[in-house]
């Protein structure tokens, strides 16, 4: 079976209680960790993926206060979900706050990780930057499309 990648814009309503039901699209059969992304988003990782992140970042030079401030703000905010019988997650309340999330949301698929913003912060990054997509593609090294 061939792994899907998330990738694709989805708006989900955010129901009383912080549940919101991950698209389709993005299902799979893995548990999830979600934490504070940037620009006031948040990110959502599959469990393998989240071990891979933190195979990387667990090597961070501790002498450094840079990082050492990152990985508190990263990991104290991480937490562990687990889809629902009906494909929802709960979004922790401290995150929604930190996302500026209420009634409704925007799943973004990043390939290997799921991006979730408000509504507002989405429309304002879009059209903050579409302008400029031709040149963020030529300053990007390494990636030839």
């Amino acid at each position: 079976m061939v792994k899907k990648q998330l990738i694709g814009e989805y708006t989900h309503t955010v129901d009383s209680k912080r549940r919101v039901f991950i698209p389709s699209a993005f299902r799979n059969t893995e548990d999830w960790v979600i934490t504070t992304g940037f620009e006031e988003s948040l990110f959502l990782f599959p469990d393998s993926e989240w071990e891979k992140i933190t195979e990387k970042i667990k090597n961070a030079p501790l002498t450094r206060k840079d990082a050492r401030d990152f990985l508190r703000l990263f990991l104290s905010r991480a937490r562990n979900l687990l889809s629902d019988s009906q494909g929802r997650i709960l979004i922790p309340e401290n995150l929604c706050g930190f996302s500026k999330i209420e009634k409704h949301c925007v799943f973004v698929g990043m390939i290997s990780r799921i991006e979730i913003w408000s509504p507002e912060n989405w429309k304002k990054f879009i059209d903050s930057r579409s302008a400029d997509f031709a040149e963020m593609a030529e300053n990007i090294t390494g990636i030839d499309l």
